[in-house]
């Protein structure tokens, strides 16, 4: 009966190390996929990065554009016409043969071409 005991004994210490060492792989495991730094955060962070890469992409392009606008406007570079588009709409001047349509506030006017417009020169 002694040698029974003495196995079941060393059978639990085996099953009992077996069950811990168990726990601390899933443990490990669940934190690698499920974790700040896990897999899952992983790809979530890329995707939030390419958005963010868009998003810095368009800043960009606008940035381009103003910074081209803006060398319009510089001494050594001035454009006549930048210029003239400028104080006109600061200023709200027009010519005597032109014509002033006015909008609501909040609407957005598309620019419209016609064949008698000529470009406006000072």
């Amino acid at each position: 009966m002694d040698s029974f005991a003495d196995n079941l004994n060393r059978i639990a210490r085996h099953a009992a190390w077996q069950v811990v060492g168990m726990g601390v792989l899933t443990y490990f495991v669940y934190h690698a996929i499920y974790g700040d730094r896990g897999f899952i955060a992983q790809s979530r962070l890329q995707s939030e990065i390419q958005q963010a890469e868009l998003v810095l992409d368009q800043v960009r392009g606008e940035r381009t554009t103003l910074d081209h606008r803006a060398s319009l406007l510089r001494p050594g570079s001035l454009d006549p016409d930048m210029l003239d588009e400028r104080a006109r709409r600061l200023l709200n001047y027009t010519r005597p043969d032109e014509v002033v349509i006015l909008q609501p506030r909040g609407s957005v006017a598309l620019p419209t071409t016609s064949p008698e417009t000529s470009p406006v020169r000072p």
